[in-house]
């Protein structure tokens, strides 16, 4: 996108928050007054001019959450814009993976089931405001130039997650139509299907499939893409079958030659600035997690050792180690949960001589000095 076009949609939406939010202008025919007709929707409510069309209580209440909503979206849209103008300085930064990770780590523990990413987390990352954003994932699938309309513009699109096509078939309409259909039963992850375009994805987070396995998986499953696209006629290049993959997993085991495969990693980055803050904190925080770090961030390939948080107390004065390492470092959740919960006496962490690897190393001296102030054991 070029500077014409983004200064463009940046002056229609000013247009339209001047309709709904611009200040009432004075009546020429009562000094002093302000014309009630004038100004936008909420100044006009502010003043009472709406008082007979929202005389019910339900009125009220339905209205005032769609006002404290537009109010919260004014204010992160200042605020989105700003991180999105300095990132490339400053970096990501997102307020909610503190309280997600900190949550993870002192309440109950992360979902690792393959669903709950792929029926939830996804689709709120990737459908939020209405399908407004949904295009994106589209052309890392490969679909271009697909308009799907957001918030008021009832999109045009069927979302299924865990769709298992074989058990929707059961009007009598519907057996007709897919009278010939191929007897495999298998369920993508995910599909999406619009007026000439489809799109059926495989994913995997934190399980580990072997290669021959994930392939035969995909294999099942582009026999139902290919029926669809023959039976709905679609254009076979309107239409994407995707593998979405942790790196890690793509990296060891590939995917069947004819599949196109996505990252969570990729998802993560296309969708952190303009995705709701929270459903892209807890897709960051399965990311980093230990459970899927063991496999995929290859967990203890830095550390020389490893010893509890009370051995490293103790031994503080002799150790041969400077460094340690926590899933987020040492301001992380995790380390914080640690401290609070005094889970650090027990906790093994990975220990080294010298050097920090990355984010999530820090020195033994900083990890001393926060425990030095964490409750005694009782």
């Amino acid at each position: 996108m070029d500077l014409e076009e983004l200064a463009s949609r940046a002056q229609n939406a000013a247009s339209l928050w001047r309709r709904v939010g611009s200040e009432m202008t004075p009546d020429p025919e009562r000094p002093g007054q302000v014309d009630p007709s004038s100004g936008g929707v909420l100044e006009q409510i502010a003043f009472g001019v709406w008082n007979d069309s929202l005389s019910e209580p339900r009125q009220r209440a339905d209205a005032a959450a769609v006002i404290d909503a537009a109010a919260e979206y004014a204010a992160q849209l200042r605020r989105t814009l700003s991180v999105i103008a300095r990132r490339d300085d400053a970096g990501p930064s997102n307020p909610a993976l503190d309280v997600v990770a900190s949550a993870a780590a002192t309440r109950l523990p992360l979902n690792r089931k393959e669903r709950y990413y792929t029926g939830t987390v996804l689709p709120m990352i990737a459908f939020s405001d209405g399908f407004a954003h949904t295009g994106r994932l589209l052309e890392m699938a490969g679909l271009r130039d697909v308009s799907i309309a957001g918030l008021e513009g009832y999109a045009d699109v069927q979302m299924f997650t865990e769709y298992s096509f074989a058990e929707s078939v059961l009007l009598p309409a519907d057996r007709d139509r897919f009278a010939d259909r191929p007897p495999a039963a298998d369920t993508p992850d995910l599909v999406l299907a619009g007026p000439d375009w489809l799109l059926a994805i495989e994913a995997k987070l934190f399980d580990q499939p072997s290669v021959a396995d994930l392939r035969s998986q995909l294999e099942r499953q582009r026999a139902l893409v290919d029926y669809w696209t023959r039976v709905l006629g679609y254009d076979r290049s309107r239409v994407a079958h995707a593998a979405l993959l942790p790196k890690s997993l793509h990296d060891r085991i590939g995917a069947a030659a004819d599949t196109r495969v996505l990252l969570w990693e990729d998802v993560l980055e296309e969708y952190r600035f303009i995705a709701p803050a929270h459903w892209i904190a807890v897709l960051e925080t399965a990311l980093v997690s230990e459970l899927y770090g063991s496999v995929a961030y290859g967990f203890g390939a830095n550390k020389e050792a490893e010893l509890t948080g009370a051995q490293i107390q103790a031994d503080a004065g002799s150790l041969p180690y400077t460094t340690m390492g926590r899933t987020q470092g040492l301001q992380g959740a995790a380390l914080a949960g640690d401290v609070a919960s005094g889970r650090w006496r027990s906790q093994r962490y990975e220990v080294r001589a010298e050097g920090i690897p990355n984010k999530n190393w820090f020195t033994i001296a900083e990890f001393l000095a926060l425990v030095a102030e964490a409750p005694a054991a009782e």
